[in-house]
């Protein structure tokens, strides 16, 4: 029963939801559907409003409370050499969600073992690039979602775990490639991996795109009496359904501290029923209630936008096949497969084993 006014500082309510997730992992309209549901019960929402300290302390005079989760929207900074040739995970994620743009560039590397890299580079390699994920931890202990992890290998993207980026390496004022070695951890401090080198062994990957997503933090620091916290504000990165829970939990804290509840007091006057009002499945009546519609899982739109990503893209993953099958040694792996003129016979087995495309027998004249 509480008049409810929410300030977003972007153009578009939602938050992470709405432009820090692919819609390939949250569908936009679900997201916007939640909002307009929210509207239609008497929530004012009041976009590209970003509240200053002094239009907080406003808020605290005019509003009985103020709930305060603005999430962790800045990128945190690794501090390599090279690192202002860049891109932040997140700063692609909301121009690709709100705008469809993607920076230029054929080969990323995206380093971050987390959510925003596994996103970052599902969206780069769906959309035809080759792309190496970095991270500094065991793939078995990457933060991200481990279904999201695989997700992404099967896609495409190549992990290099265990692995620590030494520099972006930069020619002409142009990303050509990083420096990485093998790594360890060696410890944790405010959520932030501290890693050593194992040895004094480095690789060079060529790339033209290098995207940081090594962690987020709050742009903004509220404390203060007359503030209640909530979200990844409060608790830190967590999921989506974890930081839903969070806004609920304080939205119930609030009530009960106007109505001089105690919070436990009212979590179980909500959650605590009876056992004779539980009808289990056995007692229902199916013919009694109206038939869900069927849910159309893949529509024309992205039934076309899968097909776009089919494996005959012809873009190389260094799969190694032409030089697993080739009988007469004629391919040479350097950056990428090059086929030695001088000694293919013209078989064709290659052509017939690339799984992409990128080896195809023509006839010549």
């Amino acid at each position: 029963g509480m008049e409810v006014v929410l300030f977003e500082k972007e153009e578009v309510a939602g938050g992470m939801l709405a432009w820090g997730i692919p819609s390939f992992r949250l569908e936009r309209e679900v997201v916007q559907g939640n909002i307009r549901r929210l509207e239609e019960i008497g929530v004012t929402i009041v976009t590209s409003s970003p509240v200053t300290p002094q239009e907080m302390e406003k808020l605290k005079r005019e509003f009985q409370g103020v709930i305060v989760a603005p999430g962790l929207t800045r990128a945190r900074e690794l501090p390599v050499e090279g690192r202002e040739y860049t891109f932040r995970g997140l700063d692609l994620l909301k121009a690709y969600n709100l705008e469809g743009e993607l920076p230029s560039g054929e080969r990323a590397v995206v380093v971050g073992g987390g959510n925003v890299a596994v996103d970052v580079a599902r969206v780069l390699v769906r959309d035809g690039r080759r792309v190496a994920l970095v991270c500094v931890e065991p793939e078995e202990e990457m933060p991200a979602i481990p279904e999201e992890i695989q997700d992404a290998v099967k896609e495409g993207v190549v992990v290099r775990d265990s692995t620590g980026l030494e520099e972006v390496l930069v020619q002409d004022g142009r990303v050509i490639g990083v420096r990485v070695g093998s790594v360890r951890i060696v410890g944790e401090e405010d959520r932030f991996k501290e890693v050593e080198f194992v040895d004094q062994s480095r690789e060079e990957l060529p790339c033209d795109l290098v995207i940081l997503a090594v962690g987020q933090e709050a742009q903004e620091s509220w404390a203060g009496s007359g503030l209640t916290l909530a979200g990844d504000f409060l608790t830190g990165p967590s999921s989506v359904v974890q930081a839903i829970a969070s806004g609920r939990d304080a939205a119930l804290a609030f009530n009960a501290e106007l109505r001089g509840e105690s919070f436990s007091g009212v979590e179980e006057s909500l959650w605590q029923r009876d056992h004779r009002e539980i009808i289990t499945f056995q007692d229902l009546n199916p013919f009694y209630l109206e038939p869900a519609p069927p849910v159309e899982v893949k529509g024309k739109e992205s039934a076309l936008k899968e097909a776009q990503r089919c494996f005959s893209c012809g873009y190389c993953n260094a799969c190694g096949n032409c030089w697993i099958f080739c009988p007469d040694v004629a391919i040479i792996l350097e950056s990428e497969p090059q086929l030695d003129k001088d000694h293919c016979k013209g078989c064709g087995i290659c052509a017939t084993e690339c799984p992409r495309g990128v080896i195809y027998m023509r006839e010549k004249g």
